[in-house]
């Protein structure tokens, strides 16, 4: 319901600004469409999680998604979500990736891909706990990845259902990660406390372009 009014609030309240921004970009017809609509959503976001209260929030929760939606009363992928976006001039947070996949391992989203940048055409790598969070809707992952020898990632990952209400009415899940330099870890709850003893999983961007020929799962 409050995602729901600050969504009617950014579409009566704040046109004039999105449409000047969106006359900026340079959209073409076809996804102009989902430029407004990612404006919107954006502008409703900072409406319920306004910049410097929720990085502070942020800051004394150690990035405790699951807590600070509850604290704004948010959906994890809400909070999630604007975790990205924290990178105020002299305010920036961690700089986090967001991945948003499917049932059938489906990329579906990405916000600040940066150097996990993921071939939408081909999936995720089978390793990946994204695709084991999927199936237990409510439970928090996180993995240690190692992507190459200079490159270790944190992965933070939940699954979000939608639809449903009624009986017979469909539900939908996907699995959403949030990903962060393994340097920025110990920032964490997530990273805190394994910091300096963690098991690093070997993972690629997708089979075809992985160079671990090695590896048991490779398709």
């Amino acid at each position: 319901m409050k995602s729901a009014l600050a969504l009617v609030l950014a579409r009566i309240e704040a046109q004039e600004i999105i449409e000047e921004q969106l006359s900026r970009g340079g959209f073409t017809r076809d996804n102009l469409s989902l430029g407004k609509a990612a404006l919107e959503a954006y502008f409703s976001e900072t409406l319920m999680m306004p910049y410097g209260h929720f990085s502070n929030a942020f800051d004394r929760r150690q990035y405790d998604v699951e807590a600070l939606a509850r604290q704004f009363k948010t959906s994890f992928e809400q909070c999630a979500k604007r975790l990205t976006s924290l990178r105020k001039p002299g305010q920036e947070r961690i700089p986090f990736s967001l991945v948003k996949i499917d049932k059938a391992g489906k990329i579906v989203a990405t916000v600040n891909p940066g150097v996990f940048r993921l071939p939408r055409q081909d999936g995720t790598c089978a390793l990946w706990n994204i695709h084991d969070v999927i199936h237990s809707p409510g439970n928090v992952l996180t993995q240690w990845l190692e992507l190459d020898s200079q490159l270790q990632l944190l992965s933070i990952a939940s699954a979000i259902t939608s639809g449903g209400g009624a009986f017979g009415a469909p539900r939908y899940t996907h699995a959403i990660a949030l990903l962060c330099d393994s340097k920025y870890a110990r920032k964490t709850v997530y990273g805190a406390d394994r910091f300096q003893d963690h098991e690093l999983t070997p993972v690629g961007l997708c089979c075809r372009q992985c160079q671990r020929y090695a590896c048991a799962v490779r398709a």
